[in-house]
C-alpha cells in the first residue's frame, strides 16, 4: 500500500496532466464560441419570447442560409458551450427536448441588450484567423526578434492588412467600436467633470467615431473630431457634432482642448508612443489643454477578476502588434515622462491605476471550467476505456443486439491501471495495437510482458518511420481492409475519429 505522500504526489502528477490537456484544447472553447456567435445563437435564442429556453430544433430551424443544416453537430458544439456555462439547458420533466437558454455570459453576446453591451464583434475580430494565425509564428519570432505578424502574412501591421481587405476592415472597425460603447458608461459617469470645461475633443484612433459621438451626444457643447488612418474614416457614419478627419497621428494631429487616446499606446513601442505624446502635446490647448488616456495598467500581483485578461492582451500585442504591449503603473509614468506629459490627477477619487482599472473590466476573457474525476486515470488512458465501452454497445446496437465480439472491461481496466490486476495481459499470446503509429504503446507492453508477441499496425507511411523495437514487428495496411490476426486486438483513441459505420466496420 502507498504511502499518504506518494498518493499525494501522484494526483499532483494527475493534475499537472490534466492542466496540460486543458491547455491543449483551449483553442475549442474559444472556437466553439466564436461559431455560435457566427451562427448568431445567442440573437436567436433572445429573439424568441424574451429570451425564454428554446429547442434545439428551433434553434437551427433560425439560422440564416443553412440549406442543409446538421443538428448533431449543433448539439455537440452546444453541449460543450452549455458546460462552459456560456448557455444553460433545462430538461423538462415530461421527457421532451431539452430546452437551451442564455447565461450572464451570452448576454454579452446579443444586439440590442439595454444591460449588456454586444461583444461579439469584438470577439470575433479576435478570433479572426489572421490576428490567431500569427501565433502560430511566435516561436521562430521569439528566436529571431522578428514580428510574428509580419511572418505570418508579410505585413507589417493589422492595419496594412486591413487597408487592403475590405471585409476585415470592416469587422476590424467593428470590433473596436464595440470597446467604445462599453466604455463610454465609465466614462461618462466616472470622468463628468473632466468632459464639463472641454470645447473641442479629438478621438485619436477614433475608428469609425462611436465613441466620440456618444461623448457628445452626452456632452453637446463639445465639438467632437474623429481622427484615424484615411480607410478607417472612408467606412465612418455620420454623426451629429462629429466631424471625420482622416490623417496618421505620427504626422500631425487636429488641435483641440483635449485629446483622447482609447487603446491607441498599447500597440506601439515606447519610441513611437513618445512620438504620438510629442504630437499630442503640440495639439492641445496650452492653457486649458489635456490628454485622457484609456488603457490597460498590468497588475503583475493582481487577482482581480480581470487581470489575467490584461497579460493575455500583452501577448496579443507581442504577437500581431509593431512592438505594441500592455504596461504597469510605473511604466506607463516612465512613458508619459518621456513624451514630456505632465501626469496630473484624473479625478480626485480614482488614481489612474485605478481608473485604468476599471476599463480594463471590459476586455474578453474565456473561463475555463475544470472537470475533476474521482478514479485515478490519466485523461488520455480513460479515453481508451470510454471508446471501448462505447464500442461494445455500439456492435452491440448494430448486430441486432448479438455479437461475437466481446469486450471485456475488466481486462481494460487491467490495461488501463499499470499498478492493479495483471490477468488481461497473462494470458494474451500475440497483441495487435491497431492505429499504433510508430510503436511506443506496444514496445511498452511488451517490455512489461515479454511473453506477448507485439505487431504494431498502421498506414504504410506511418510504419515507414517506426523504429525497431525488441519483440515487436510493423505492418504497414488499412484497418478497413483487414486487421493482422492475433490473440487480442488493442484499440487507443481510434474509435472517436469516426462516424457510427466506419466504427462498426472496424
Amino acid at each position: 500500500m502507498e504511502s499518504p505522500e506518494a498518493d499525494h504526489q501522484a494526483s499532483l502528477r494527475l493534475r499537472g496532466q490534466a492542466e496540460i490537456w486543458r491547455h491543449m484544447f483551449a483553442f475549442v472553447d474559444s472556437l466553439a464560441l466564436k461559431c455560435a456567435i457566427e451562427l448568431q445563437i445567442p440573437d436567436i435564442i433572445h429573439s424568441h419570447g424574451a429570451g425564454r429556453p428554446i429547442t434545439l430544433s428551433q434553434i437551427i430551424s433560425c439560422i440564416d442560409n443553412a440549406p442543409s443544416p446538421d443538428i448533431s453537430y449543433l448539439e455537440r458544439i452546444m453541449r460543450l458551450l452549455v458546460r462552459r456555462n456560456i448557455f444553460s439547458i433545462d430538461h423538462p420533466s415530461d421527457g421532451g427536448e431539452p430546452l437551451y437558454g442564455l447565461t450572464h455570459s451570452s448576454r454579452w453576446l446579443v444586439n440590442g441588450s439595454d444591460e449588456y453591451t454586444n461583444l461579439s464583434s469584438l470577439y470575433l475580430i479576435e478570433t479572426h484567423a489572421y490576428l490567431v494565425g500569427s501565433w502560430n509564428f511566435l516561436s521562430p519570432s521569439v528566436k529571431e526578434g522578428s514580428m510574428a505578424f509580419e511572418k505570418a502574412f508579410g505585413k507589417r501591421s493589422v492595419w496594412d492588412l486591413a487597408s487592403q481587405d475590405n471585409r476585415f476592415n470592416k469587422l476590424f472597425n467593428d470590433g473596436m467600436a464595440c470597446t467604445g460603447r462599453i466604455l463610454i458608461r465609465e466614462m461618462v459617469a466616472g470622468y463628468k467633470d473632466g468632459f464639463d470645461c472641454l470645447r473641442s475633443l479629438v478621438d485619436v484612433g477614433g475608428g469609425i467615431g462611436g465613441m466620440i459621438s456618444e461623448i457628445v451626444k452626452s456632452y453637446p457643447h463639445i465639438k467632437g473630431i474623429n481622427f484615424d488612418l484615411p480607410h478607417v474614416i472612408a467606412t465612418a457614419p455620420v454623426y451629429d457634432g462629429v466631424s471625420h478627419i482622416a490623417g496618421d497621428m505620427f504626422h500631425q494631429i487636429p488641435n483641440a482642448d483635449a485629446l483622447l487616446l482609447k487603446w491607441v499606446l498599447h500597440n506601439w513601442d515606447d519610441e513611437a508612443c513618445a512620438k504620438i505624446l510629442k504630437n499630442c502635446r503640440k495639439a492641445i490647448a496650452k492653457e486649458i489643454g489635456k490628454l485622457i488616456i484609456v488603457d490597460v495598467v498590468l497588475q503583475p500581483d493582481g487577482n482581480e477578476l480581470f487581470d489575467d485578461a490584461g497579460f493575455a492582451s500583452d501577448l496579443q500585442m507581442m504577437v500581431n502588434t509593431l512592438g505594441g504591449k500592455e504596461r504597469t503603473e510605473l511604466q506607463w509614468k516612465k512613458l508619459l515622462e518621456e513624451g514630456g506629459v505632465v501626469i496630473a490627477p484624473t479625478n480626485p477619487e480614482y488614481s489612474i491605476s485605478e481608473l485604468t482599472h476599471q476599463i480594463q473590466l471590459t476586455r474578453p476573457t474565456i473561463a475555463f471550467a475544470t472537470s475533476h474525476t474521482s478514479h485515478k486515470l490519466p485523461l488520455n488512458l480513460r479515453t481508451i476505456l470510454i471508446d471501448s465501452l462505447e464500442f461494445s454497445t455500439l456492435f452491440t446496437q448494430h448486430s441486432g443486439g448479438e455479437s461475437d465480439v466481446v469486450v471485456n472491461q475488466s481486462d481494460i481496466a487491467a490495461i488501463l491501471y499499470s499498478s492493479g490486476t495483471t490477468d488481461g495481459f497473462d494470458t494474451v499470446r500475440s497483441l495487435v495495437d491497431v492505429g499504433g503509429g510508430t510503436g511506443g504503446a506496444i514496445a511498452e507492453i511488451v517490455k512489461t510482458y515479454p511473453h506477448i508477441k507485439g505487431i504494431n499496425f498502421d498506414l504504410p507511411h506511418f510504419v515507414a518511420t517506426a523504429p525497431d523495437y525488441d519483440g515487436v514487428s510493423h505492418v504497414g495496411g488499412n484497418m478497413f481492409e483487414s486487421i493482422p490476426n492475433a490473440d487480442a486486438v488493442f484499440m487507443k483513441c481510434i474509435l472517436h475519429d469516426w462516424g457510427d459505420e466506419d466504427r462498426v466496420k472496424i
